[in-house]
């Protein structure tokens, strides 16, 4: 799937690409997203931002990260890393956007902080995702 570059992947939806993301290894994170990369490149391209928010929980949010920053490892491209873990609700969480809220602030943000994985922090905002309530206690 499109993990790091190109979107949620190709059909599927967010449901579909939690599930791809958390089965694929951080290694086939790299290894599937470095031609998307060499194509940026090709076009002129130096910088590149890659969110994360297709793991959803502390494990799967480290691994899309230190993927990410594996890749200005494997390409002379500066990779600015953004934490999206407040994207949308697994299905582990039950319907509980609360409890899903209290996971990213108090397990999810210092584990990535904690390995230096993310130079920003984002949330989805949306009808379909979180309130403002709950995205302002991800900031």
């Amino acid at each position: 799937g499109d993990f790091l570059i190109g979107g949620a992947g190709a059909g599927g939806g967010i449901v579909s690409s939690v599930k791809s993301l958390r089965a694929a290894s951080e290694s086939d994170l790299v290894a599937q997203t470095l031609p998307r990369l060499d194509a940026l490149m090709a076009e002129g391209v130096t910088t590149i931002e890659v969110k994360s928010g297709y793991g959803l929980d502390l494990e799967n949010e480290q691994k899309s990260l230190r993927a990410a920053r594996q890749l200005g490892n494997e390409r002379p491209v500066t990779v600015r890393t953004t934490c999206l873990a407040a994207h949308a609700l697994p299905p582990e969480a039950k319907g509980d956007k609360d409890a899903f809220i209290n996971l990213v602030v108090k397990t999810i943000l210092p584990g990535v902080a904690a390995e230096g994985l993310a130079d920003a922090v984002d949330g989805f905002c949306e009808g379909i995702a979180f309130s403002p309530e709950q995205i302002a206690r991800v900031f």
